[in-house]
């Protein structure tokens, strides 16, 4: 057999492409003919009801297209009905077509208006518009209707005769040769119907295995049973439950746990046929078991041996539970018999355990159940538990000492002007109960040793101490019972007593000089001692109120502050114990003072020279003036004119704003010493003193003074 060449090769691939072109326009032919609208063809009616499988073509189409509620209906349009389908077509005057499953009808108008109904298979209801006509055709068969809010029912069968039947109304039916049809009157052929009444996204609770899930739906008489599938999916791949009943109703009797679920119900004829199957729907089950007791054990045996008589022997358990945390209270009942008819005790908590009561030697039982946050629904009674108390009297044994709820007691003592309440008029010692002990003892002693007590019988487990003195002493306690029986000693705790704040010593300033930066400076800061304190904490700030201190701690009453710059800073201090609990209010405040003088320079002396010697020639008042440079942030100069070298005899002294100095004063003749310092009143500064300079003074008459 020869190959296929390219010519033939070419031509079989051309011809497989238009074979595949015309079997999908066979398929659908929107390419060829396109779809009638609204836009450019007046409607005839719209479908007002769809059902399953219901299709509609135009009479330019070949392609049968899905027919939705709400299309609209056009001149010659077909409406085709598969199995359980129904279609409701609601004609431009009014009239309304009810077509049924597997039917075929073909609707049409007249140029007169009158619409036009073609019957090629399958049955149909009409129901006729106050006023209006309708023809209906079925192959050579013809029916002219007119009737007012009449219904008739037409029937083809596979001979292809058309019955025709009165459902309602008056209506006249003649045929094509004008000839008068007698209608049979008979009842309305209804459609199956199928509703579902459960919610969809129902939540469904149960509170026992035994709870059944309740599904509720609707159907007509057409229908003669049901089928109620349940499955976790949509698809009913794998079925969890399957009932059938006549009822409009079914309890799914299966235990389903906690989730979602899918059901549906399929309506079956009486013939056996599936009517209708309704829409899939979910709902949820919530599963809220009983609790489940967890302790005691069932059946459990508790042996006791306590102190008293045996008559007088009583004692109590802990019942716990497991359970769901929507219960937010429980119930619990303790009784005697296994029926709770005798209940000892009903008890609601919010906490998943519950204390029995004191319970003499016997059996009990006990059960509980959750209740929800409305108290109006509850869960059942959970499986009851017994237990059996078998107390047995011992020899009493002396009781355990008592636990210091703390070790250490502060107690400020308050000032005559504070108006203390009573309650805490004095250092209050505390300690944990003891089980079944009424009475305990107090000792307070100034020493370890307890050697001089001062002792309180007290009914609760703390005691506030009104005769207490400033200092330091010690406590303890001891547990007694009803019979008179005394425990050892607890630990023994401090108590302290504090009389008032300690006292802040003033502080002397600083004052430094120097040409560079101020560096920081430490000073040192003093108080007065606080008796137990162990510890102090001092604060210093620029700021009078404190508003950002600085903080140091000192474990003696010295302390040394670095002072980081110059300036002005507040001090405080206050005492606190091994918590750094306040033990006092903070002290007094005292100010240091940080003040750094930047010296002047020392001035330079000008005139008269050093060592020179001056005349007189006249017998008057001497004027001689002194001259030396400014100094740069001098305000005034200070000048002292001596005879002495040492200035130990200082016959001038002045205080100027200028470099110069004219001497008007009476000075003895001989030798003069004279000195300069430059001063600034703003900083409070002086600078050095100049080095001395001399000058010797001669008068013509040589005379002690000048005049």
């Amino acid at each position: 057999m020869s190959k296929l060449g390219r010519t033939e090769k070419g031509i079989l691939i051309i011809v497989s492409i238009v074979l595949v072109l015309f079997s999908y326009l066979l398929y659908d032919d929107s390419f060829l003919f396109k779809q009638e609208s609204q836009s450019n063809k007046n409607s005839i009616g719209d479908i007002s009801f769809s059902e399953n499988d219901v299709r509609r073509k135009s009479n330019q189409n070949f392609s049968w297209l899905p027919a939705n509620k709400k299309d609209f209906v056009f001149q010659e349009d077909s409406i085709y009905t598969g199995s359980e389908s129904n279609a409701e077509i609601t004609l431009a005057d009014g009239s309304v077509i009810e077509i049924q499953p597997n039917s075929l009808v073909t609707i049409s108008t007249s140029r007169n208006g009158q619409m036009n109904l073609n019957l090629s298979y399958g049955n149909m209801v009409g129901q006729l518009a106050k006023g209006s006509e309708l023809t209906v055709q079925s192959g050579e068969e013809e029916f002219n209707l007119k009737g007012d809010n009449s219904k008739i029912q037409f029937n083809k069968s596979n001979a292809g005769k058309v019955d025709v039947n009165l459902i309602s109304g008056n209506a006249s039916v003649s045929t094509k040769s004008g000839k008068e049809v007698a209608l049979k009157k008979v009842l309305a052929v209804m459609s199956p119907k199928l509703e579902l009444i459960t919610p969809a996204g129902t939540t469904i609770s149960k509170f026992s295995d035994a709870e059944t899930v309740p599904l509720q739906w609707k159907g007509n008489s057409v229908i003669a049973k049901y089928e109620i599938k349940v499955a976790k999916d949509p698809n009913f791949s794998n079925l969890i439950s399957q009932d059938t009943t006549k009822n409009q109703k079914v309890n799914i009797t299966k235990d389903l746990p906690g989730g979602k679920y899918y059901w549906q119900v399929v309506a079956f004829k009486k013939d056996g046929t599936v009517a209708v199957n309704s829409e899939v729907r979910d709902f949820s089950v919530s599963a809220f078991k009983s609790p489940e007791i967890t302790s005691p054990q069932p059946q459990a045996v508790i042996n006791l041996e306590l102190p008293g008589k045996p008559e007088e022997l009583l004692n109590n358990t802990k019942i716990t539970w497991n359970s769901f945390n929507e219960y937010t209270q429980y119930r619990v009942q303790i009784s005697k018999d296994a029926d709770f008819k005798e209940v000892l005790k009903d008890i609601v908590t919010p906490a998943k355990d519950s204390m029995t009561p004191n319970l003499p030697s016997g059996t009990y039982h006990t059960r509980v159940l959750g209740v929800f946050p409305d108290k109006k629904i509850s869960s059942q009674w959970s499986k009851p538990v017994s237990f059996t108390f078998n107390l047995v009297a011992t020899k009493e044994l002396p009781p355990v000492p008592p636990v210091l709820v703390s070790s250490k007691v502060y107690f400020k003592v308050p000032k005559k002007n504070d108006r203390t309440p009573a309650a805490i008029a004095g250092p209050v010692m505390a300690w944990k109960p003891v089980a079944n002990i009424p009475k305990y003892r107090l000792q307070i002693a100034k020493n370890k040793e307890f050697t001089d007590t001062t002792e309180f019988d007290v009914n609760n487990t703390k005691a506030a101490w009104s005769q207490y003195r400033p200092g330091k002493y010690y406590y303890r306690v001891y547990s007694i019972t009803a019979s008179g029986l005394t425990s050892g000693p607890s630990e023994t705790g401090e108590v302290g007593v504090i009389s008032g704040s300690p006292v802040l010593s003033s502080i002397a300033p600083i004052q430094v000089r120097g040409k560079e930066t101020p560096p920081p400076k430490d000073i040192k800061v003093t108080w007065s001692e606080v008796p137990f304190a162990k510890s102090y904490l001092l604060q210093y700030d620029q700021d009078e109120n404190f508003s950002n201190p600085k903080q140091l701690q000192f474990t003696s009453t010295v302390g040394k502050i670095k002072l980081p710059t110059v300036g002005m800073y507040h001090i405080r201090v206050k005492a606190v114990d091994e918590s750094n609990m306040d033990m006092s209010e903070y002290s007094n405040k005292e100010l240091a003072l940080y003040a750094y003088q930047n010296p002047l320079t020392t001035p330079i002396l000008n005139e008269p020279f050093d060592k020179a010697s001056i005349f007189l020639q006249k017998e008057a008042t001497p004027y001689v003036w002194l001259e030396w440079k400014s100094v740069d942030g001098a305000q005034s100069y200070a000048i002292e004119i001596s005879n002495t070298p040492d200035f130990s005899k200082v016959l001038v002294t002045k205080s100027v704003a200028d470099n110069r100095f004219l001497i008007s004063n009476q000075i003895p003749t001989g030798k003069i010493f004279w000195r300069v310092r430059a001063m600034s009143l703003e900083s409070k500064s002086e600078s050095d003193w100049s080095p001395q300079r001399e000058f010797i003074l001669f008068q013509k008459k040589n005379e002690i003074f000048v005049k």
